[in-house]
């Protein structure tokens, strides 16, 4: 793992805004070099098709990712957002140090 793709998951997994299902969304979708499908994400997950397709909707809402049609929907990051994500992070891990 890259040392930024390393960071990102780490500002994922201590992001206090967002919850479990959608950090492991999140990370699926940011992970990937490519638009992800929701089918794909639910075949990583293992869970229900309830709960991916519940935080997708969130992540949407709160603008965390972005959707487009190419046959199907798949789901990007949004940039903003995840460097809004590594902002946080970093600044959470500078006030750690002091």
């Amino acid at each position: 793992m890259s040392k930024n793709k390393n960071m990102l998951y780490k500002a994922i997994q201590d992001a206090d805004i967002l919850s479990s299902g959608q950090k492991k969304v999140l990370n699926i979708i940011c992970d990937s070099d490519y638009p992800v499908s929701a089918a794909s994400i639910l075949d990583l997950m293992g869970t229900s098709k309830q709960a991916v397709h519940f935080s997708i909707k969130k992540l949407l809402e709160r603008h965390f990712i972005t959707r487009e049609k190419d046959r199907v929907f798949v789901y990007s990051p949004n940039k903003e957002r995840i460097i809004e994500l590594l902002d946080r992070y970093n600044k959470k891990v500078s006030l750690k140090e002091f």
